[in-house]
């Protein structure tokens, strides 16, 4: 079996070369798997940035609200469970499902 699976790779492994190193065509190859490759780590690179900052925004919301709270002030955003910074994220992020309706 193991045989069988390492015949397999090496014929994957075959086939792949074969298909980027074409001599007509695998330059272009190359350059669109270059391309998605370098959108790919563009969106990942954004993506991390992107939670990092969420995260780092809801960790100062939740330290603010804890040291108010123990000082025995509360925001009224505090009270309601919601911090204005994450009621305006929340609506930055939806504001695709919202549609505005006027009166007639």
């Amino acid at each position: 079996m193991g045989s069988v699976l390492t015949l397999l790779g090496g014929l994957g492994v075959g086939l792949g070369l074969m298909y980027v190193m074409d001599p007509d065509r695998g330059k272009k190859r190359r350059a669109v798997i270059r391309d998605r490759a370098s959108r790919g780590a563009h969106e990942v690179r954004r993506f991390v940035e992107k939670t990092g900052r969420r995260i780092g925004d809801r960790t100062r919301d939740a330290w603010t609200e804890g040291k108010e709270r123990i000082s025995g002030r509360q925001l009224a955003a505090g009270i309601l469970g919601v911090t204005a910074a994450a009621y305006a994220a929340r609506v930055l992020v939806h504001r695709h499902r919202s549609r505005v309706r006027g009166r007639q």
